[in-house]
């Protein structure tokens, strides 16, 4: 089949200067190109691995305090409703509520600090 539609011998023909001007130029630029972009990506990937780490620090910062506040709360309300069983709301049912009123307003702050950092990725999320 080749032997049918192949010519034997192949021209070689010289390719104009111009055109090889051309072709080199256009060549170094997207090889220029290719290597600022690749820059511009590394220094973008290691600023998001930088907010990420920072975020997840954030987040097990947050979930601490939650368990901490969670645990403060059940212990509250445990002694609470000893103290009601025992005293009909005598002095420790009473002493109990500024500290459930105070763990309530740091609930309060976890959940704006939550908020905000829900806001922040929010933000970044629609940045990409």
């Amino acid at each position: 089949m080749k032997k049918k539609h192949a010519e034997h011998h192949v021209r070689k023909t010289d390719i104009d200067p111009d055109i090889y001007a051309e072709y080199i130029s256009q060549r170094k630029y997207l090889e220029k190109s290719v290597g600022m972009l690749k820059k511009h990506l590394q220094k973008d990937s290691e600023i998001h691995k930088q907010d990420n780490l920072r975020i997840m620090k954030d987040n097990v910062k947050l979930i601490k305090k939650i368990n901490t506040l969670r645990k403060g709360i059940k212990e509250i309300k445990l002694s609470a409703k000893g103290t009601e069983e025992n005293t009909y709301g005598g002095v420790r049912a009473q002493t109990a509520m500024p500290a459930l009123m105070r763990e309530n307003r740091d609930l309060e702050g976890v959940e704006a600090m939550i908020a905000e950092k829900k806001r922040i990725i929010g933000k970044e999320l629609s940045f990409y």
